[in-house]
Formats: C-alpha cells, sequence, structure tokens
C-alpha cells in the first residue's frame, strides 16, 4: 500500500494522480476482490478477479474523473490506450448483462467519491440501478 502512496507523490502534480478518492477506489476495489493494489495499478495479472477489479478502475476514471484513454497509463502502469477502450466497453457490456456489477460500482462511487454518484445519472447504462440505488439507500 504504501508504495502506491510513493509512486502517486513522486508523478507530476498535473497529472491529478495524488488524488484520496482514486486512491479510496483502489482500496476499495482491493477489498471487495481481495486483491494488492500493484495487481490493479500494474498491467501483467490475467486473473477474473484482477481485471474486474482493472475494468471498474478504467470506467471510474474515465466517466468520473475525465481522464482520457491516453492517461490511463499514469494511473496504471503500462496500459495503453487501446486496452482502457477495450476494458470500458467490456464493462459496459457486463453492466448490461450482470446488474450486480452495476451495483458494486455504485456503492463503490457513493462510498469513495459520493458527489459523482449524481452524475452518473446522466450515464443511460447506469441510469436504472442508480434510480433503484438512490431510492433504496436515500
Amino acid at each position: 500500500m504504501q508504495k502506491m502512496y510513493d509512486r502517486m507523490q513522486t508523478q507530476n502534480k498535473d497529472t491529478r494522480l495524488y488524488d484520496h478518492n482514486i486512491l479510496n477506489v483502489v482500496n476499495e476495489l482491493c477489498m471487495n476482490y481481495k486483491i494488492q493494489p500493484n495487481d490493479i495499478l500494474e498491467m501483467g495479472t490475467r486473473k477474473e478477479g484482477t481485471i474486474e477489479a482493472k475494468r471498474l478502475l478504467v470506467y471510474y476514471l474515465s466517466k468520473c474523473k475525465d481522464v482520457s484513454h491516453n492517461k490511463m497509463k499514469k494511473y496504471i502502469n503500462g496500459m495503453h490506450h487501446a486496452t482502457s477502450i477495450y476494458h470500458q466497453k467490456r464493462l459496459e457490456e457486463l453492466f448490461k448483462i450482470e446488474k450486480k456489477l452495476q451495483k458494486l460500482f455504485l456503492q463503490i462511487v457513493h462510498k469513495c467519491d459520493p458527489e459523482k454518484l449524481f452524475e452518473m445519472k446522466k450515464n443511460p447504462i447506469l441510469k436504472t440501478e442508480l434510480k433503484e440505488y438512490l431510492y433504496n439507500n436515500y
């Protein structure tokens, strides 16, 4: 965990890497999938849980933090922009099939970056699940 904080602090400040919400999302994903931060923040591991956690992080960075696919490599070491695009599209396909995955994503955003949760209303894929989530939690 300390290695992740050190890496984020040594990056250029204008890259927005030192964001506690992102760190909280990574920590939450690690707890949910029982993996280490390096598994998410480094390319190379292809275990199912690790890939799913990485996809959720890519989706969060793209949709909530407005990180372009070209800049994903600053957050996930070694990630090519094409890989980032693929992960986002694949997760959107999975969201249509697995409501449980949508709910997990909304729970993580709610816990780690609550102001972004209400911005998800604009997202057509999460719109229905978000209404239900907000109804049950507020």
